[in-house]
């Protein structure tokens, strides 16, 4: 395997070329951890499913469970710990290098201290609030339940 630095700087780099805004998360969380990104050699976007880049010459994959699936990466040992993750309502994404599962990384959303209090408000007023979110199902519901 490589280490936490290597596989940082490898994903981080990865993520820079991406607009997603979990990209920007994951690339700022490594860069406050004082690790430094270099630019990748090949970069594609694949929507719902993560990214495909090619960073020092290894095949990066990072995302979801379906695109891991897609390119035959085996993450069946890992995905109760995934699953964890979400019930803590955050967001994991699966990272596969040259084509063997290699790690995780996952992004926590932050609940605003005025959103409890605003939904309370609107409920009181006879509205019913709904979340709509990109999320999966269970890191949608755990923020639902800090809400």
């Amino acid at each position: 395997g490589i280490d936490e630095n290597e596989f940082l700087t490898l994903v981080g780099t990865a993520e820079r070329n991406s607009e997603h805004p979990l990209a920007e998360a994951i690339v700022e969380g490594i860069k406050e951890k004082g690790i430094n990104l270099g630019s990748s050699e090949a970069f594609e976007a694949i929507p719902g499913f993560g990214i495909q880049s090619t960073v020092k010459g290894k095949q990066l994959l990072i995302g979801t469970r379906r695109l891991m699936a897609k390119y035959s990466v085996n993450v069946q040992e890992v995905l109760s710990k995934m699953e964890n993750l979400e019930k803590q309502g955050k967001t994991a994404m699966l990272v596969a290098i040259d084509g063997s599962y290699a790690g995780m990384v996952a992004v926590a959303d932050t609940i605003k201290d005025t959103s409890k209090e605003a939904i309370a408000r609107l409920n009181k007023m006879g509205l019913e609030v709904v979340m709509i979110t990109g999320d999966n199902t269970q890191t949608a519901k755990a923020i639902a339940d800090q809400v």
